[in-house]
C-alpha cells in the first residue's frame, strides 16, 4: 500500500477534513510513500501522530497541481519533506517517528499558520536521511514543546538555532520570547552532531523556581559542542 486514502480525483478531494480523528497510526507499511493527495488535509481534533517502520515515507500529502508545476529541485524537497502548508494541525501534542528512513526534513519553512503549535512531545528514532529537525525559520512554534528525544539519525548535525530565531525576531521587531517549555532533551546516537543548540542560554528557563527541571541526556554525541 503506497496511500492510506485514495479516492477518486474529484474536485472535493481537492481539501480533507477528519474531523473526529484523535489518534492516528501508521506501522509496519514498507511501501507507504504518502498518506494521501490532496491541497489541505485538515484534523482539528488529531493530538497524537505515531509514523512506526515506514521507510519509504517520503510526504504525509502530496498535490498533484503542486508537483506538476514544481522545478525538479522544488520536487526533491517536496518528497523528502514529510510537513508543509498543505497540513493544518492544530491541537497535534504527539509525534513520533521510527525508521522512516527516505525523509530528509520533518518540516518545510511553510506551515499553516495554527499547525504544530501545541507540541509537547517530539521522538525522532532511526532516520538514516534526515538532516536536521527544526527548521530555523519556525522555531517560535515549537514553544510549548516539553520532551524532545532525537535518537540514530547520522546526518544530524545541529538540532536547532535559537541565534536564528533571534536574528528574525530583531529584523521583523517581533516582541517574542525564545524562552521555552523544554523539560527533558534526550540525544542519542548522533556521530555527526556538530552543534546541539546554538544560543542554548536562551533556552534555559528564567524563574527561579524552574531552574531545575531540565533534564539533559547526551549518548554517542562525542563531537557535538554548545553554541554560544
Amino acid at each position: 500500500m503506497e496511500q492510506v486514502i485514495v479516492g477518486d480525483g474529484s474536485e472535493e478531494e481537492t481539501r480533507m477534513l477528519l474531523r473526529e480523528l484523535g489518534f492516528l497510526k501508521l506501522g509496519g507499511l514498507p511501501k507507504l510513500t504518502r498518506f494521501c493527495t490532496c491541497d489541505l488535509i485538515e484534523c482539528p481534533a488529531l493530538e497524537e501522530l505515531q509514523i512506526k517502520n515506514c521507510p519509504a515515507l517520503m510526504t504525509f500529502v502530496s498535490s498533484s497541481a503542486s508537483e506538476s508545476n514544481a522545478s525538479s529541485s522544488e520536487l526533491q524537497i517536496m518528497n523528502s519533506t514529510l510537513f508543509d502548508e498543505k497540513v493544518l494541525f492544530p491541537n497535534l501534542e504527539n509525534l513520533q517517528l521510527t525508521c522512516a528512513h527516505k525523509l530528509e526534513n520533518i518540516w518545510n519553512d511553510e506551515l499553516q499558520v495554527d499547525s504544530f503549535c501545541r507540541l509537547k512531545v517530539l521522538k525522532v528514532e532511526h532516520g538514516k536521511e534526515l538532516l536536521k529537525v527544526f527548521p530555523s525559520k519556525q522555531l517560535l512554534r515549537f514553544k510549548n514543546l516539553e520532551r524532545l528525544m532525537v535518537n540514530d539519525c547520522n546526518l544530524v548535525e545541529e538540532v536547532f538555532d535559537l541565534q536564528v530565531l533571534m536574528k528574525i525576531q530583531e529584523e521583523t521587531d517581533v516582541a517574542a520570547t525564545t524562552e521555552t517549555q523544554l523539560r527533558y532533551f534526550n540525544v542519542t546516537e548522533l556521530p555527526n552532531l556538530k552543534n546541539m543548540v546554538a544560543g542554548w542560554r536562551k533556552l534555559l528557563p528564567k524563574r527561579k523556581e524552574q531552574k531545575q527541571l531540565l533534564s539533559l541526556h547526551l549518548v554517542d554525541s562525542s563531537a557535538y559542542t554548545f553554541g554560544d
